[in-house]
């Protein structure tokens, strides 16, 4: 890609659902938790809810009717989260997208995981292409709260139509909204957005066009 063209000067990733189809390892990772303290696996309608909220969220929200929320959220911060790690799917391209953006723009992610992304990102090596990870442990408000990109921003120097995020849900959606961030959904027509794209190669085309 011709960098002189770019329709922005920094792009800003959601991890799950966009670098990664994570579902399996998420349902994977909450029904361990649910298991050691003795519960049956959640329900197929609790699924979409983990994708998009904070693990301290989905374990409460999974412990809603049991008494052990605290517990659960206790042992949820403690348990080695590297044993989920190879149900993860990185996203076709984007390691090849990631290696033609970096240097030339800004580059950043903004999710609702926590201390696991950066076992994410070392374990698929591609942590060295991203000049900023912002977490839930980073920010006192997670998505949709819009602290998660306004600290993008601020760190990066760039204005608010100068960002796009990328994003596959509702949250990420009113995220980018509460930020007045341009915003691409990502495999998701249902959502409000500037751009809709359903593959690396799509977003790139929108990065060089603005289209």
């Amino acid at each position: 890609m011709d960098d002189a063209s770019f329709s922005f000067r920094a792009v800003i990733f959601d991890c799950d659902g966009v670098m990664f189809d994570s579902k399996d390892s998420n349902i994977a990772y909450y029904n361990h938790i649910l298991k050691h303290f003795g519960y049956p696996p959640m329900f197929e309608e609790d699924h979409n809810y983990i994708q998009m909220a904070t693990g301290e969220q989905s374990v409460r929200y999974l412990f809603r009717d049991y008494p052990e929320q605290d517990e659960a959220e206790e042992y949820r911060r403690v348990m080695d989260y590297t044993q989920f790690i190879h149900k993860l799917k990185m996203e076709p391209g984007l390691e090849e997208i990631l290696f033609s953006l970096k240097g030339r723009v800004k580059l950043a992610i903004a999710t609702n995981r926590s201390a696991t992304i950066k076992r994410v990102l070392d374990h698929f090596g591609l942590a060295r292409y991203f000049d900023a990870v912002i977490s839930s442990f980073d920010v006192k408000r997670p998505k949709p709260d819009p602290e998660c990109l306004e600290t993008i921003l601020v760190k990066f120097l760039v204005g608010r139509e100068e960002a796009l995020y990328v994003g596959d849900s509702e949250i990420d959606a009113e995220t980018a909204a509460a930020a007045q961030v341009p915003f691409a959904a990502f495999k998701n027509s249902s959502l409000q957005a500037s751009f809709h794209v359903c593959s690396m190669a799509e977003l790139a085309a929108v990065l060089k066009n603005g289209k």
